[in-house]
């Protein structure tokens, strides 16, 4: 079993590779693979991948992400909405007319069905890179649809 102290210096040199990460701000506290993040991101999607690279490290058994976000700039959830609903609507691989997006307060809720599971968890990871989300629920449910499963039997 790897040392809190080994883990802390990998996670710290994980952030440090990414340098779109909040990296050396963030403070981690570990004990027994059990890891706390905690310092300021100004954005969500720094915040999301904070906590994915230190995921990422051998020997982690848990991660609890107190990132506090801080933006410069406060977007209406109205035109976080369009963002969110213009990025799902240029993705070719997602069908726009199945996903309905809610915001509140910058949270988006994203819901509605999606034949694959690579839809659904790409649909959350255009939503969180958008200036002004401060968390994305993710209610998406994947349905394959007769169609895309007659083409998998077939092919």
């Amino acid at each position: 079993m790897k040392a809190d102290l080994n883990i802390q210096q990998e996670i710290r040199e994980e952030l440090n590779r990414e340098a779109a990460m909040v990296g050396s701000d963030i403070k981690i506290l570990i004990n027994n693979g059990e890891v706390i993040l905690e310092g300021v991101a100004d954005s969500y999607a720094k915040k999301i991948e904070t906590e994915r690279a230190a995921r990422r490290v051998d020997g982690v058994k848990k991660v609890i992400n107190n990132i506090v976000l801080k933006m410069s700039a406060i977007r209406s959830d109205a035109d976080i909405k369009k963002t969110v609903l213009k990025v799902i609507t240029w993705n070719s691989c997602i069908d726009e007319n199945k996903i309905k997006v809610n915001v509140n307060n910058g949270v988006v809720t994203l819901e509605g069905e999606v034949d694959h599971d690579y839809q659904k968890s790409k649909a959350v990871f255009l939503t969180e890179d958008i200036v002004g989300v401060v968390s994305v629920i993710n209610k998406i449910q994947v349905n394959p649809s007769f169609e895309s499963a007659g083409r998998k039997l077939s092919a």
